[in-house]
């Protein structure tokens, strides 16, 4: 097997290991993540480290929290320059107006942003409205990519953005909704 590794290029191997993995992981009724790292430790064996270190950049699992990190930073949510309309409105995300956040009696509307009663609501708003963009597919759905979800997030500054996030996510643009840890 390391002979026919040694044929591929790393971008091949590491798709060659993956559907094995998932191959394997099938038939032995593991999930895909106990497969992979069975087919990390396979390559790993047979002396191609790069390819490991490939698989474990490609299969990082990152929270939908941790999304919204990266684009409360964008938002200016964590400016320490100045107080921003994220920070005063309690809204990291600077989320409009939406029958979710009326219902919950968020009607106190500024600057057509929602102000939050708290941070903690802001955030648990945040969290909800991402996680209903990632999944309904009324909304993007999981087969959309970070892409979709940043240009229909923003009128402005879409390539910028959408380069914050994924620097800082360490993620490309095709990088699927699905992916993200609910």
């Amino acid at each position: 097997m390391s002979e026919l590794l040694k044929k591929f290029s790393s971008q091949d191997a590491i798709a060659v290991v993956i559907i094995v993995g998932c191959f394997i992981g099938k038939f032995l009724g593991l999930d895909g993540t106990v497969s992979t790292i069975l087919m990390t430790v396979v390559v790993f064996y047979f002396g191609k480290k790069e390819i490991v270190d490939k698989i474990k950049k490609t299969t990082k699992e990152i929270s939908l929290r941790e999304l919204a990190e990266a684009m409360a930073h964008f938002e200016g949510f964590y400016c320490k320059d100045k107080i921003t309309l994220a920070q005063k409105n309690n809204n990291p995300l600077n989320l409009r107006p939406s029958p979710y956040y009326l219902k919950k009696g968020w009607v106190d509307v500024k600057n057509n942003f929602i102000k939050f009663p708290t941070i903690e609501d802001g955030w648990a708003g945040c969290l909800w409205d991402l996680k209903y963009k990632c999944t309904d597919s009324k909304a993007l759905g999981p087969e959309a990519t970070i892409q979709d979800l940043i240009f229909i997030w923003t009128a402005t500054d879409k390539d910028e953005y959408l380069k914050f996030v994924c620097d800082r996510l360490k993620i490309s643009k095709h990088f699927k909704l699905k992916e993200f840890e609910m």
